[in-house]
Order: C-alpha cells, then sequence, then structure tokens
C-alpha cells in the first residue's frame, strides 16, 4: 500500500517539541504507517533553510517553495472576499 500526504507543515526533526501541532501528529501517523510496511510519502512547504526532500523515520518528505506571499494573500491567513466579489461569490442555479 501506498499513502500521499499533502500538509501545510511537517517538523524537520523527529521528536521536535513546538511548532504547528497538526505536521507533528502527521509525522508520527506516517512513521507508524512506514513501520507497519506502509510506503508513505509526504508533500510539504519548505522552510527557508529547509532541503528539497529529506527522510524522516524512514519516511520520504519532499519540500517544495511556496508561492510569495503577493500572489498568494490566502496564504499569509487573508480572508476570502466578500460574498458577490470575485471567484469566491457563490454560484446561482
Amino acid at each position: 500500500m501506498r499513502v500521499l500526504f499533502l500538509a501545510h507543515s511537517v517538523p524537520r526533526h523527529l521528536g521536535k517539541e513546538g511548532g504547528a501541532a497538526a505536521g507533528a501528529l502527521l509525522l508520527r501517523l506516517a512513521v507508524a504507517l512506514r513501520e507497519e510496511g506502509v510506503e508513505v510519502q509526504i508533500i510539504a512547504p519548505a522552510g527557508r533553510d529547509a532541503p528539497g526532500a529529506e527522510q524522516l523515520g524512514g519516511v520520504q518528505i519532499e519540500r517544495f517553495r511556496a508561492t510569495r506571499a503577493r500572489v498568494a494573500p490566502a496564504a499569509r491567513g487573508a480572508a476570502a472576499p466578500p460574498a458577490g466579489r470575485g471567484t469566491w461569490a457563490p454560484r446561482r442555479p
């Protein structure tokens, strides 16, 4: 069996405290699945000094550079435009 996780954050070290709790949980789950013989890969954004690819606990992690903040304001936590404006407007039948 093969499993691919797409994540918004993943710790750079096993057992590292702090950071995003969801990313730490995902990494622990991926390592547990790997120990059961599942082929696991994680794709997550890279930090400034993070390698493009690495292995933690037998899990392959591919990291990518996110787009610039001015191109993707939603990535900085910006709210969606109000209904009726832009591409976020609800579709009407």
